[in-house]
């Protein structure tokens, strides 16, 4: 018997198997009845026959046991074929079965003994057709077998009454599909991701009829948008498939709560999504959207968009659209304003600008209980000041491209409430740090680094300053008063220019304050004229 891998938990136990033409007594343990004449045959016949498996079981449920075959040597010496070894569906109870990257290209009718089975993943395998063994898996939940060499769903498909999640992506051969897929009253989640001659034409979908004793499938008049599963499937990703308009075929899917139609040809949000009203999450990332125009109502439940990586450089969302949304990704994209379309988004969390730079902010006063955190970068540091009357953010990110000689007031329009606790306005070319700032009551954290600082002063009077990061600067005079600001816990001076630390730094009040004074050029003593 050889272990490679023993694991152990409070919820599950989790053990490496190695079976061999030579020893194999270890799959006997897992088997029911391990006697049975012949029942190693294929092992015994087979000198170069080796498997790595693993067998994971439930301490919470002794029933639910899940086996993983890691490598596989099982090759058929007619037909060259790896084969997925009849003896592990002896194995009683198994629900989770995990044969990816095993060059698998068909299935023993033994197969069919695995009437518990819940989770089959069959990814980066051989298959050129679908396995008809897996019809008669009744229980059958969760089916993987992306990145397979399939030409078709068949007809068939209807007798997997309880599946629920069909991946089936990556497939570069798969023509055709058949409409009883989405006669399947329980599928809720459907990948047809990167399947290109799938979705090259409208015409991917095959009528042909299979039906039994139980059920008709037919549909009458081969009408495409009159299917069951329209009324269950809530997940449904169709990413690069080349796709410049919304197939008809999922016209009627309106029930839809997640879309992933990224990396394909779109130029615009499709227009049939107005009907769309469950939909929670729409990814139409990397496409080639230029302008973007969010129709009247359209989306209004919608809570994740992901707009990144297109090619816009213009948003026009009115009033009284995507009223619910909460994520916005609009990173690496060609607009270079950000305006009232974003800023009139009542209920936005968590909104993503990476890679895009700013040259103008708008000036949009609005209020919110529920401040967002946002990072930008500017084209320099005289697009920042209007982003203060949009007091809906308690954390800010700001980072420049380029420096600016003039003066700016940056803290010009903050109101006298305002919600910023955290400020980070690293490499961004400050020689100073501007009065007011002290109009940020609520700063709990201010961090600038990388910048131009020569002298330190206490410009924090009034405010409730926690951290203050201000290392890698070319500091090298301090305003005594800031060891004494009472609410101060960590300065980091850091990688600056100073000599001699003020005199009272031994004598402040505020007992509790950490100094960060690491690469610095200091000198042994004080200095006592540092006022």
């Amino acid at each position: 018997m050889n272990f490679f891998l023993i694991f152990s938990s409070v919820l599950v136990n989790c053990i490496g198997y190695e079976i061999t033409y030579t020893d194999y007594d270890s799959i006997k343990e897992l088997i029911h009845k391990p006697d049975e004449v012949g029942l190693y045959n294929e092992i015994t016949n087979n000198p170069d026959f080796s498997c790595s498996f693993s067998f994971e079981v439930n301490e919470g449920d002794e029933d639910t046991k899940e086996i993983k075959i890691i490598k596989l040597n099982n090759v058929d010496p007619e037909t060259g074929e790896n084969m997925f070894p009849a003896i592990f569906c002896e194995i009683n109870y198994i629900k989770r079965l995990i044969l990816n990257d095993l060059t698998l290209s068909r299935l023993p009718n033994q197969f069919e003994k695995f009437k518990e089975l819940s989770f089959l993943n069959l990814n980066n395998n051989e298959f050129k057709e679908f396995p008809q063994v897996l019809f008669s898996l009744s229980k059958l939940k969760t089916l993987h077998l992306d990145f397979n060499k399939f030409v078709k769903i068949p007809s068939e498909i209807i007798q997997m009454n309880s599946l629920e999640i069909l991946s089936i992506g990556y497939c570069s051969h798969l023509i055709s599909i058949n409409s009883n897929l989405f006669k399947l009253k329980n599928l809720n989640e459907l990948d047809l991701s990167r399947n290109p001659l799938l979705f090259k034409n409208n015409n991917f979908i095959a009528y042909s009829i299979y039906s039994d004793d139980k059920a008709s499938t037919k549909n009458e008049n081969n009408d495409p948008t009159k299917f069951v599963s329209y009324k269950s499937l809530k997940k449904l990703h169709i990413s690069s498939n080349g796709l410049s308009t919304f197939p008809r075929i999922f016209y009627n899917f309106i029930n839809l709560e997640e879309l992933v139609v990224s990396r394909n040809l779109f130029k615009n949000i499709p227009r049939k999504l107005i009907f769309f009203i469950n939909l929670k999450i729409l990814d139409i990332s990397f496409n080639h959207i230029k302008k973007l125009t969010i129709k009247q109502n359209m989306l209004s439940n919608l809570l994740k968009l992901y707009l990144n990586h297109n090619k816009i450089t213009k948003l026009l969302i009115p009033d009284n659209t995507l009223k619910s949304l909460e994520t916005l990704v609009l990173s690496c994209n060609r607009f270079s304003k950000l305006d009232k379309n974003i800023f009139r988004l009542k209920q936005l969390k968590s909104l993503s600008v990476f890679g895009i730079v700013f040259t103008e902010i708008t000036k949009f006063p609005r209020e919110r209980d529920d401040p967002i955190s946002l990072k930008l970068t500017l084209k320099d540091i005289s697009v920042l000041p209007n982003i203060f009357s949009y007091n809906c953010i308690n954390e800010l990110t700001v980072k420049c491209k380029d420096q600016i000689d003039k003066e700016i007031n940056i803290f010009e329009h903050v109101p006298i409430n305002s919600k910023i606790k955290y400020l980070d306005l690293s490499k961004c070319f400050l020689t100073s740090i501007p009065h007011s700032i002290s109009k940020l009551i609520n700063l709990e954290t201010f961090e600038a680094e990388f910048n131009q600082i020569i002298t330190l002063e206490n410009v924090f009077i009034g405010m409730t300053l926690k951290f203050l990061n201000l290392s890698f600067n070319q500091i090298i005079s301090i305003d005594r008063s800031i060891f004494d600001i009472y609410t101060l816990e960590r300065l980091d001076l850091s990688f600056n220019n100073i000599e001699l630390i003020p005199s009272n730094i031994n004598n402040t009040r505020n007992r509790n304050l950490q100094i960060d004074l690491h690469e610095n050029p200091l000198r042994s003593g004080i200095d006592v004229d540092l006022q």
